[in-house]
């Protein structure tokens, strides 16, 4: 019955394992391993859910992230794309403990840092 909230685990891979005993006490154990990564679609999202959870305490703050990540979303040219990410980059560092928590800005910056390394 418990939840496990993505957003709150790092990047790369990781292994959950369940454990189960019944009444009779027969246990049991099952391990899956799987891997977060980010993509341009999950910043959206990721951004989007910091901004409705008030981590990001301006409306024109997320917009001009956003509108940054739909840029380099669309750009044809990896540089370009590249280019975008790292003003967004910038952008929440500059904004970092101000309009944007610590926290929230350190989540996106890993993220979109990732996405950079894994431009294709």
């Amino acid at each position: 019955g418990d939840v496990i909230d993505l957003l709150t685990l790092s990047l790369g891979q990781h292994t959950l394992t369940v454990y189960a005993v019944d009444y009779a006490g027969n246990e049991a154990s099952k391990s899956v391993t799987f891997t977060v990564e980010a993509t341009m679609e999950s910043l959206k999202v990721t951004l989007e859910r910091l901004y409705d959870e008030g981590k990001i305490d301006g409306e024109g703050l997320y917009k001009s992230l956003m509108v940054k990540l739909v840029q380099a979303e669309k750009r044809k040219s990896m540089n370009t794309a590249i280019n975008v990410l790292q003003a967004f980059m910038n952008e929440l560092e500059a904004q970092s403990g101000k309009h944007i928590t610590t926290g929230a800005a350190n989540l996106l910056l890993a993220d979109v840092q990732y996405v950079i390394d894994h431009i294709e």
